[in-house]
């Protein structure tokens, strides 16, 4: 049988250190959002399928909704989570999981599908953050 998602994080918190959980957890509330093991997303087969979904959900709406690059140049822009790289290190980096699945440099052209990728990505049990990007 496959584990969720959601039974694969029990399962993690239960084999990992108290002390280590203790960090997690301090470190989520510092930065006020969910600060994920990097083993969590290296390990579950779950995790990039539920990725995979969401980039294939995202390419077809915006292959349907938009015909042609509009808005202004954005780099960097994309869904990201936080991650700890092991017990060793202090603070958790940024670790882009999607970003926008075209060839298009517009922003408009994928601004306004990305709460819905969230929602997407938030049912599948990741706490993603959405970046806007920078306009280059």
């Amino acid at each position: 049988m496959e584990l969720t998602l959601n039974d694969y994080v029990a399962k993690l918190n239960e084999e990992i250190s108290p002390a280590y959980r203790k960090k997690l957890d301090r470190l989520s509330k510092e930065y006020g959002v969910t600060v994920y093991d990097k083993h969590f997303f290296k390990n579950h087969p779950r995790y990039k399928s539920a990725i995979s979904s969401a980039r294939y959900f995202w390419d077809d709406y915006i292959h349907d909704e938009f015909k042609k690059d509009i808005g202004s140049c954005v780099r960097g822009a994309g869904f990201y989570v936080w991650i700890l790289e092991s017990t060793r290190h202090r603070k958790p980096y940024k670790c882009f999981i999607l970003t926008p699945p075209t060839r298009f440099q517009g922003s408009v052209t994928w601004e306004s599908s990305a709460p819905k990728v969230h929602s997407y990505l938030r049912k599948e049990g990741i706490c993603a953050l959405y970046c806007d990007g920078f306009m280059d």
